[in-house]
């Protein structure tokens, strides 16, 4: 099997499978990296699933909660937009702008191949070689979001706390003098960011 996923920085395809399928699982998934189809009727389809999704995820809290999280952390910032996108950002993709997006980004340069398994070094070095070869070696000047804006002064040193020992929550509320709801708002800030 193979799944794809993708976010703001990056994108994930993942295939498990078995040894003696190992071939043909690979000649799928170059297939679906150097030559994907985007046929229409494929892309009407996934869009109003995906849509139907973003609609179902107004009655998700986890969700909603997510999205105003961004919304409160990353003002004006491209990341306070979730990477699924909007309805109204799904209504308008064609075939087309997703040919020209796959054709700018896909380069070898940016790209991350793991192996895991019953499979040695050589073996799999062989076995992505296609892949390697089939995909444009330069990058297309793609350029990335910025990075997050830079962290509060009170978060900082919140954030110097934590990586200094494991410390509780109450710990954490004495030794910075933070009130605790705030200190439960920069945890949340600092797991959003990745820290």
């Amino acid at each position: 099997s193979v799944h794809a996923a993708t976010g703001t920085y990056s994108t994930v395809l993942r295939g498990i499978t078995l040894r003696r399928n190992l071939a043909p699982t690979l000649e799928l998934t170059i297939e679906a990296m150097t030559a994907p189809a985007f046929r229409a009727d494929e892309l009407a389809l996934l869009v109003e699933e995906l849509t139907e999704s973003l609609r179902s995820e107004r009655d998700d809290d986890d969700s909603l909660a997510e999205h105003f999280l961004r919304r409160a952390l990353y003002r004006g910032h491209p990341l306070q937009r979730s990477p699924n996108g909007g309805i109204a950002e799904l209504a308008g993709i064609e075939a087309d702008h997703l040919r020209e997006a796959h054709a700018r980004r896909l380069r070898v340069e940016d790209l991350v191949v793991a192996v895991a398994g019953d499979i040695t070094a050589d073996e799999a070095e062989e076995a992505v070689a296609p892949l390697l070869a089939a995909l444009p070696q330069a990058s297309a000047g793609i350029a990335l979001p910025p990075p997050p804006p830079e962290l509060p002064a009170d978060a900082k040193a919140l954030l110097e706390l934590i990586t200094a020992e494991a410390v509780h929550i109450d710990e954490l509320v004495r030794q910075s003098g933070i009130p605790p709801q705030q200190v439960s708002a920069l945890l949340v800030s600092l797991e959003l960011a990745g820290l």
